[in-house]
Formats: C-alpha cells, structure tokens, sequence
C-alpha cells in the first residue's frame, strides 16, 4: 500500500466515525433529513474504503474529495463544539 491509500483510508475513516456520531448526536441540531443523510454518507464511506483498500484508488480527484470531505466534517464539529458551550 502506498502512502495516498493509508491517507485517504484513514481521512475516509475519520469521515465515517464524524458521520455517525454527528447522525446519533443529541447536540449537533440537525433534522431527519440531514441525519439520514449523515447515516448514508457513513455507510458510503464505509463501502468506499473497502474498494479503496481492495483496488487502491484510481485518482488524484480522490485524494482531493477525501481532503475536503474530512475538512468539513472536522468544520462541522467544531462549529458543534463552539456552539455547545454558549
């Protein structure tokens, strides 16, 4: 395994954990929608990590995708965090 695979696999891990504790989380104010959306961005990024470790990845697009996804869901958490303490 290279070293862009063990990046993007553990920014798809963190992607996966954030998902599901933002989908189950009492104190990030989401409606339904927004939580099922949640809960399947998990299980894609679930998948996705399978193929990822299973093939390797197919692109550059793909780093920058896993990049940006991970620094949203770390924005979104700290926004969450910033937002509980008020």
């Amino acid at each position: 395994m290279d070293v862009s695979t063990i990046y993007m696999l553990v920014l798809y891990f963190f992607v996966l954990l954030s998902s599901i504790l933002g989908a189950f989380n009492v104190l990030y104010g989401a409606n339904l929608l927004q939580r099922l959306a949640l809960f399947l961005l998990s299980i894609w990024s679930m998948w996705w990590m399978q193929v990822i470790y299973e093939k390797g990845y197919n692109g550059n697009h793909e780093v920058l995708e896993v990049t940006a996804l991970a620094m949203f869901a770390a924005g979104t958490i700290q926004k969450t965090l910033k937002w509980r303490k008020r």
